[in-house]
């Protein structure tokens, strides 16, 4: 992974795509947490990104050849809506009926299919011309987002996952 503490100038396109493919691997990481309700490291792995980012963020954005923070932090930060649906799904892994904000989100529902099941390598065109078997589906995953019109209020987003994090860490 990148060493943040090694830039001495602005990141190189390979640096970016570096942090970039870091931040998905946290996020199978998150994931997993999740499934296995190991609620105090999903919540470190999201404060442990998000100081990442930042560290990597200033330190770019002390050369003046750098893209600007904005376009950096759309390729590097955790999208609000990967943390609110990996919070949500450990939620209810942990039977937590109790979910502040809950029916504000838009959610949408994808059933996850056995990796031996017939036709799971997903082609495009497979899966527009056939149709999965249901007995091979392993679990029905809910992804969130927020509403249209929580979508653009950052400091409303912060706040929801913020309590979403507390939530989770009783």
């Amino acid at each position: 992974m990148l060493c943040i503490e090694s830039l001495e100038s602005a990141p190189a396109p390979s640096e970016i795509i570096s942090i970039t493919g870091a931040k998905y691997r946290v996020c199978t990481t998150m994931l997993l947490a999740a499934r296995l309700n190991e609620h105090k490291l999903l919540l470190n792995c999201i404060d442990e990104m998000q100081r990442i980012v930042d560290t990597f963020v200033d330190r770019v954005g002390k050369n003046n050849t750098s893209p600007s923070e904005s376009a950096i932090r759309f390729f590097t930060d955790l999208e609000d809506e990967c943390i609110l649906t990996v919070l949500m799904y450990a939620l209810q892994r942990a039977d937590s009926t109790d979910i502040p904000f809950k029916d504000t989100f838009v959610k949408k529902t994808i059933p996850l299919y056995r990796w031996d099941a017939a036709l799971t390598y997903y082609d495009f065109e497979v899966g527009r011309t056939k149709n999965l078997d249901p007995k091979d589906i392993v679990e029905q995953f809910d992804v969130y987002a927020f509403s249209d019109e929580d979508r653009f209020d950052n400091q409303k987003k912060k706040l929801i996952i913020d309590a979403l994090k507390e939530r989770l860490s009783k």
